[in-house]
């Protein structure tokens, strides 16, 4: 996922700040969503923490993938 973020980030900024690009093109990004159950080995661990220990969860997953169309 902090793949994805500084992906979206940097291409924002590319955009935003280059001259060869006309006045009149605009990128919109939208409908982005976050599963915290994507990867269904870490539910019971995710319910029974706090939020605040999820990105250690997360880091242990095997699934390392941006997830599927569709899903």
């Amino acid at each position: 996922m902090k793949l994805l973020s500084c992906f979206l980030l940097l291409t924002g900024l590319t955009i935003f700040f280059s001259d060869s690009i006309a006045d009149e093109k605009v990128l919109c990004i939208s409908d982005i969503h976050f599963d915290p159950f994507y990867d269904t080995t870490l539910v019971e661990r995710l319910i029974n923490a706090d939020h605040s220990s999820w990105a250690d969860i997360f880091d242990s997953s095997k699934d390392k993938s941006l997830g599927r169309y569709g899903e």
